[in-house]
């Protein structure tokens, strides 16, 4: 397939799979098929670059027609339990950006949109920079430098407030080993 073509030909030092809510967003969800397809595309990464290191990440809170969709936490533990099955490093953004009922404070801060599902440009902009600084830091423990904390995005996160996130000044990566 074109996917494992291109993995092949780039051959990536990091391939990170950010899993969104479009699979169980409406309910209805097999959780056993969407674990054996997230191990299927982690195999397959694997198999076109044995080499490359892989985070799997997970979405954020998320409302349907004003209701919290409870699936974001089964998806973020799903996830998870992949990642330490097949060795990838997991990046609980669920977690960092806030857990359950976040979104509410994300919408009040302008970072998502009316739909309580979608990030705006700047809210897309901010997970980008938390994912970073989630592997900045997780880099820079691994080092052993255990007290240095990357913000790469000092105006853009240092200014939110803390009730946005839950680790925003110790933003890390869990990783797994054999």
């Amino acid at each position: 397939n074109l996917f494992e073509q291109q993995l092949r030909d780039y051959q990536p030092d990091l391939v990170i799979v950010d899993m969104g809510a479009n699979d169980y967003y409406l309910g209805g969800l097999d959780w056993n098929d969407f674990e054996n397809n997230l191990v299927r595309i982690v195999d397959n990464i694997k198999e076109a670059c044995p080499e490359t290191s892989i985070i799997l990440s997970c979405s954020q809170d998320i409302y349907r027609r004003g209701m919290n969709v409870i699936g974001t936490q089964n998806h973020a533990q799903i996830i998870k339990k992949v990642a330490g099955d097949r060795n990838c490093a997991y990046y609980n953004y669920f977690k960092v950006a806030g857990g359950q009922y976040s979104m509410y404070q994300w919408r009040k801060y302008g970072l998502a949109n009316r739909d309580f599902v979608h990030l705006s440009a700047a809210g897309y902009y901010v997970k980008g920079s938390l994912i970073l600084n989630g592997i900045l830091n997780s880099y820079l423990r691994y080092l052993g430098a255990d007290n240095t904390d990357i913000d790469t995005e000092k105006d853009m996160i240092s200014n939110l407030p803390d009730s946005i996130f839950t680790l925003k000044d110790s933003i890390l990566v869990e990783t797994y080993s054999i």
